[in-house]
């Protein structure tokens, strides 16, 4: 059972807020809500009587950054955090643009500064310069991907707190602006490859069985081709099954056996594929869709 941990946090450094922090063992697939205050008060350690101020920034649960006081997650399959980032209140200063690059899945700021470029070029010192100076209006763009973050992270999106509007991997700041810009990095999800399976493909075509109107001869055709596709699923499942058998004796197999082997599943294949492409062809013509 996957464990989340919930806490507060003083951005960029991490560092915990008050003594919160709770460990709660958690069902993977599950939904949790939190909530968290707009402002913390806590007792200053390093001054007894007098007190630091928090206001709430953002959350990362599970990778995911949102600006509302309540998130709502999915559990994942491992164990996870949920974390309110606070920005510490009081200070000043000359306007400008403070950046930050930002690890959703390790979920802390890394040293890279986000930056790839700023137009115009004054405004920005260059290097691992994470400023920008706003005495003009000006447009960050953030690199591809920063250092300090899990091999295949990349920009995701700017999350902004101030003046300024992201575009993409662009922000522009109006002359005079002021803004916290947090630059997230993250994985990004793989598109999964779904194998057509038949089964589902009979189950679809069973369905538009039912829609179309029983006076419509088109239901027989459609029927016996969902028998002959069931017909197909079993052949499959013995092909499967030859497979295997096929796979685990290869290395006891002669020149001669394999290529026999190899021409019989070949035309196996041509069968499989000739019969999918029926199908689509059969779909297609009753109106279906692919």
């Amino acid at each position: 059972m996957p464990t989340l941990v919930r806490s507060n946090r003083l951005f960029p450094t991490h560092a915990q807020i008050g003594s919160f922090i709770e460990t709660i063992p958690v069902t993977t697939g599950s939904s949790i809500t939190f909530t968290a205050d707009q402002y913390l008060v806590v007792p200053d350690a390093m001054n007894p009587g007098q007190f630091l101020q928090y206001s709430f920034l953002f959350w990362n649960a599970v990778g995911n950054l949102g600006s509302g006081l309540t998130t709502t997650l999915t559990v994942p399959a491992t164990d996870a955090v949920a974390t309110a980032w606070y920005l510490q209140i009081g200070g000043g200063g000359t306007p400008q643009v403070v950046t930050f690059a930002f690890s959703n899945e390790l979920d802390i700021v890394v040293p890279e500064t986000p930056i790839a470029s700023v137009v115009p070029t004054s405004a920005w010192a260059g290097g691992n310069a994470t400023n920008v100076a706003t005495s003009q209006a000006v447009q960050i763009t953030a690199k591809s991907s920063v250092a300090g973050t899990p091999p295949g992270a990349s920009f995701d999106s700017w999350f902004q707190f101030g003046s300024g509007t992201p575009s993409g991997n662009a922000l522009s700041v109006p002359a005079g602006g002021g803004s916290y810009a947090i630059a997230s990095y993250r994985v990004p999800e793989q598109p999964g490859f779904k194998v057509p399976r038949i089964p589902e493909l009979v189950e679809a075509i069973e369905r538009v069985i039912r829609r179309i109107d029983p006076s419509d001869p088109a239901p027989i055709d459609l029927a016996r081709l969902v028998g002959q596709i069931r017909t197909q699923l079993a052949a499959q499942q013995v092909g499967a099954d030859e497979l295997t058998q096929i796979v685990s004796q290869i290395d006891r197999m002669n020149a001669t056996e394999l290529k026999s082997a190899l021409t019989d599943l070949q035309s196996k294949t041509r069968r499989i594929e000739a019969a999918t492409r029926l199908v689509n062809d059969t779909i297609k013509a009753k109106g279906g869709e692919r």
